[in-house]
């Protein structure tokens, strides 16, 4: 296929086609997943913005009230919230979920217009989207997919071949430094694609052109300067000390955790396999490709977290390098039944999304016994009580019942959680029949778990005869000491 292919041409193409497939029928089998804590505490920011403006103050929990916060993504918030408000909690998981497969199939178009074979293009994104799995919650992150998958794509281009249109990133960063942390990779990526273009001048013996350097360092200056127009100015370098500089994020968020096969196999055995085609393809490789896939490589090795990025930048710029390394091998020819199956199937596949997605996340948001359990548990919390609920629910308590804000002590934010507080709790989610634990939870008088993340914890309280428990839902657990 030719790299100028036109789009409604590729859009026929039933490799192409069964990529599409492949892309939905994952995303719409997680989206009984796709709202967790993360989800829950993105909208309660959005309802603060959308009422009172950014946020400086946190005002959320009993733990850390009051403290100096800086809300980065409040753009992203105030969106999410806006789409509940417009189209329903549904409509807002339909649009994080066309996000996603919208910035997958088109990064994979932009690697098929390229050069690289649909077949292999698939393989890629197969592997990517078993890699980020494990991530994809509707969140700030969601709304940053298209800037981390195309920043790269872009970046690359322009190293083959400088564009003015590359400028343009300028400010779609400004726009990105208000929607998620992870813009600090964009003048990562520029500068990565300075050093590529004096390598492949080096590689190809050619003079190193000066006005490409001075273009590039300029580009990579102003993406530094991007990341601080926000409402917050220049006390943004606060946030990125609070989070990506927070020894507490590596030891107490299991996301930000080293690498591990243990937790998340699925992001390992990916980040295995990239690593195997870095080394196996690197002497054919272009410069800014083997940097970049280089470096998240090592930063997800580091913090799983970072799985994300990899995987949406390793759909643009790694289906040519697997072309190179396989060869002739493993590679799909469209035959009629995988014509007949595209045809069939994008259609069905447009279905699934426009229906399945909506139906299956108001059956999941709006089962009976988790609505009366919060309901219960809101009735329970009295003033003069409490609450103690896990970084899972207490922001979709918040979101529900408002009246509870400053009541729980503590949410998914934890920059703003005293040191001591952490190792309280880390303790009593880890050993719930220690000394140390037994303390901690003495001073709640409401407890709320999520049996899938705190199993111990939960088995813990039902045998506790200080504690009853007052309600129950398929996951969640509510106990009242006695």
């Amino acid at each position: 296929m030719s790299a100028d292919r036109h789009w409604r041409e590729l859009v026929r193409s039933p490799l192409f086609g069964s990529l599409v497939i492949v892309t939905v029928a994952l995303v719409v089998m997680r989206t009984p997943l796709l709202v967790l804590g993360d989800t829950w505490f993105n909208l309660v920011l959005g309802r603060e913005v959308a009422a009172g403006g950014v946020i400086t103050r946190n005002v959320l929990t009993e733990q850390g009230f009051g403290a100096p916060v800086v809300d980065i993504q409040w753009l992203s918030h105030l969106g999410m919230y806006g789409i509940v408000k417009l189209a329903g909690l549904p409509g807002m998981v339909l649009v994080g979920s066309m996000l996603l497969i919208g910035t997958i199939v088109s990064a994979a178009a932009v690697a098929v217009q390229r050069g690289a074979t649909e077949s292999r293009t698939l393989l890629v994104v197969l592997f990517a989207l078993i890699g980020m799995a494990s991530q994809f919650v509707l969140r700030a992150q969601s709304v940053a997919f298209p800037f981390l998958a195309f920043f790269p794509l872009v970046l690359s281009g322009d190293v083959r071949a400088p564009r003015r249109t590359t400028w343009l990133l300028l400010p779609a960063a400004v726009l990105w430094a208000n929607v998620h942390g992870s813009v600090l990779l964009a003048p990562v990526f520029a500068a990565l694609a300075a050093i590529a273009r004096v390598i492949d001048a080096v590689r190809h013996h050619r003079p190193v052109m000066g006005r490409l350097l001075v273009r590039d360092l300029i580009l990579t200056l102003g993406l530094t300067l991007a990341v601080f127009m926000t409402p917050y100015g220049g006390d943004a370098v606060r946030y990125y000390e609070q989070t990506v500089g927070n020894a507490a994020f590596r030891e107490y968020i299991s996301e930000w955790y080293p690498l591990s096969f243990d937790r998340v196999p699925a992001a390992t055995l990916f980040v295995c396999a990239v690593g195997v085609l870095l080394v196996r393809g690197a002497r054919k490789m272009e410069s800014f490709t083997l940097l970049s896939i280089g470096l998240l490589t090592a930063m997800t090795i580091m913090s799983a977290r970072y799985a994300t990025p990899l995987a949406l930048a390793a759909i643009g710029l790694l289906p040519a390098v697997l072309d190179d390394v396989l060869g002739s091998a493993i590679r799909i020819e469209p035959d009629a039944l995988l014509r007949h199956f595209a045809r069939i199937g994008v259609p069905v596949a447009a279905v699934m999304l426009l229906v399945g997605v909506p139906w299956f996340a108001h059956y999941t948001l709006n089962r009976p016994d988790s609505i009366r359990l919060t309901d219960q548990v809101a009735r329970a919390a009295i003033p003069g009580r409490r609450l103690l609920v896990d970084e899972v629910q207490a922001d979709r308590l918040l979101w529900f019942h408002p009246s509870l804000i400053g009541r729980v002590a503590h949410d998914v934010r934890v920059e703003t959680l005293p040191i001591s507080y952490l190792d309280s709790l880390g303790h009593t989610y880890a050993q719930p029949t220690g000394r140390l634990a037994t303390a901690f939870l003495g001073g709640f008088d409401l407890v709320v778990v999520d049996r899938r993340v705190h199993e111990q914890l939960a088995v813990h309280l039902e045998h506790d005869p200080d504690y009853v428990e007052f309600g129950r839902d398929r996951d969640v657990s509510a106990f009242r000491r006695r």
